[in-house]
């Protein structure tokens, strides 16, 4: 078991390998951005009839996970790539990687601001939370990673997940909605959530820049901010949760036996609305509001640059009332 900070601090490690974006990167458009990097998840896509399975060994002593040093860097590194002096394990090793498009919804009641309101576009890693063991064990537990690409910034980046509990045989990937707020289980080990409690202690800023608990990643980083690169004026109105929840219909077979890489293969197509998105203003609002949908643009690759050096930086702002 892990907390929440556990699975999307590591979810996108990455093994030591040279970047290959310029150095120019930060300062072009979404669009050439992620063209940058779609480009080089097409020429690293794997054979579907000899896709990666086993699980990699893990590039970095694991003692180093209990140290907050080291936990923070998934906070502090602000590239869209690893970089080669960093090296850590693979907690979700195998994905998909698929090009989208965060459309919003104007007729949102709540005003939420930067990319809750501009959409954008980026790209979005699905993947089986996993440790050492195949990605059809017993623990089936869907991650959606997604990143959105701003003019002349770094990105933005949203975690989304039910639980670090899993699915156990439903092997439906879209069973279950999540979430940037992982659900609470009774059994995540206190020696990992004290980790995570330590790391959050250490980052820099006062306590409103950084995370409230293990469980719970800020919105605030991503509602400050337009796609076009022009930082919101005014009041910052971000959602305290983002609730992604597959679109009507949208299913892998249950039963599936299969890769879960290839059950979503077959679904998942350029123009598919791959979820729906719902948001809340506050911890105590009624309910969640639809905000938005995620549209593929692309089709869905799994791929050595999809797994092994994109890297999707953890918000480090807390929600503000």
């Amino acid at each position: 078991m892990k907390t929440f900070l556990t699975i999307v601090a590591l979810a996108s490690v990455l093994a030591l390998a040279a970047a290959v974006l310029p150095d120019n990167y930060v300062t072009l458009s979404a669009r050439e951005k992620q063209a940058l990097q779609w480009s080089q998840v097409l020429e690293s896509r794997y054979n579907l009839t000899e896709l990666p399975s086993a699980f990699p060994q893990p590039t970095d002593n694991l003692t180093l996970l209990g140290l907050p040093e080291y936990l923070a860097q998934s906070f502090l590194i602000t590239g869209d790539e690893m970089p080669g002096t960093r090296r850590r394990m693979l907690l979700s090793p195998f994905a998909v990687v698929c090009k989208v498009e965060y459309r919003t919804f104007k007729n949102s009641t709540s005003q939420f601001t930067g990319l809750f309101n501009t959409g954008g576009i980026g790209l979005i890693r699905l993947a089986l939370d996993a440790i050492y063991g195949p990605p059809l064990g017993s623990l089936f537990s869907p991650t959606a990673v997604l990143k959105i690409y701003i003019d002349g910034q770094i990105s933005r980046n949203f975690q989304h997940i039910k639980d670090v509990i899993g699915q156990g045989a439903n092997h439906n990937f879209f069973l279950n909605n999540m979430s940037n707020i992982m659900d609470k289980g009774p059994n995540d080990p206190q020696a990992v959530m004290d980790a995570f409690i330590r790391t959050i202690a250490i980052l820099p800023g006062d306590a409103l820049s950084r995370p409230l608990n293990p469980y719970t990643l800020g919105l605030y980083e991503q509602a400050s901010v337009n796609s076009d690169g022009t930082n919101v004026t005014g009041a910052i109105v971000a959602p305290w949760e983002q609730r992604l929840q597959g679109h009507a219909g949208l299913a892998t077979p249950a039963d599936s036996t299969n890769d879960f890489r290839l059950d979503l293969l077959n679904v998942l197509k350029e123009g598919t609305v791959l979820y729906d998105v719902y948001a809340k203003r506050s911890v105590d609002a009624p309910e969640n509001e639809l905000i938005g949908e995620i549209v593929l643009q692309s089709e869905c690759v799994p791929s050595k640059y999809g797994d092994e050096l994109i890297f999707f930086r953890q918000s480090r702002e807390q929600w503000r009332p």
